[in-house]
């Protein structure tokens, strides 16, 4: 089974390849972290729409950095500190509600019956509301410190070093925010009467 170091170096040998012009090594870093760039964008930006056109910026952003032959950085912390940045972006940039006739500047959190369809049911045609996802109506009234820290270590499994490298925060100040952001969500669960669902998915 390969180390995390040897991981590391197999990502290191991608990223080479693609600086010297070979996109189907860009292509494997991108199967290797689309889901995981995917389920953050649709747990910090609720539509799955919007969270799939994030989640191609986000490697467009990628590919950009790259080139730049930035400072050096394990390429998961890379990834994953892009598509905080973006998606944190995203959250207060302009967002215009035509349907609704909210001001182009206004700032409102996604409910159950705006929320867009699945990707399967926008392919069909199927406008109808979606289910609701108690977790996501959570984790959007939660925090940004919180919700951040939790979905990188309780919904992605990224370790406590990799979450460091991609908030640019302390040791100290992770622990703190994953354990206030917890907290808040069990307390969250506990007055909606979703106890039972306490414990965050894994991603």
């Amino acid at each position: 089974m390969p180390t995390d170091n040897s991981a590391e170096k197999g990502e290191d040998a991608l990223v080479g390849r693609f600086r010297r012009g070979d996109l189907r090594a860009f292509a494997r870093i991108v199967r290797r972290f689309q889901d995981g760039v995917y389920t953050y964008c649709l747990r910090t930006l609720s539509s799955p729409r919007t969270a799939f056109e994030q989640a191609g910026a986000v490697f467009v952003d990628l590919q950009r950095d790259l080139l730049a032959r930035g400072a050096v950085e394990p390429l998961e912390a890379r990834v994953f500190r892009l598509a905080v940045e973006r998606c944190s972006r995203f959250g207060v940039e302009t967002i215009a509600f035509q349907e609704s006739g909210a001001p182009r500047y206004a700032r409102r959190p996604a409910t159950p019956t705006d929320r867009e369809p699945a990707p399967s049911a926008a392919l069909s045609g199927d406008r109808r509301p979606q289910p609701r996802d108690h977790l996501q109506e959570l984790l959007s009234a939660m925090s940004e410190e919180h919700r951040q820290v939790l979905l990188l270590k309780d919904i992605l499994g990224l370790d406590n070093h990799t979450i460091v490298a991609v908030l640019g925060i302390t040791p100290a100040a992770m622990r703190t925010r994953l354990h206030h952001g917890r907290f808040e969500l069990v307390r969250a669960l506990a007055r909606s009467g979703l106890s039972g669902e306490a414990h965050p998915e894994k991603g």
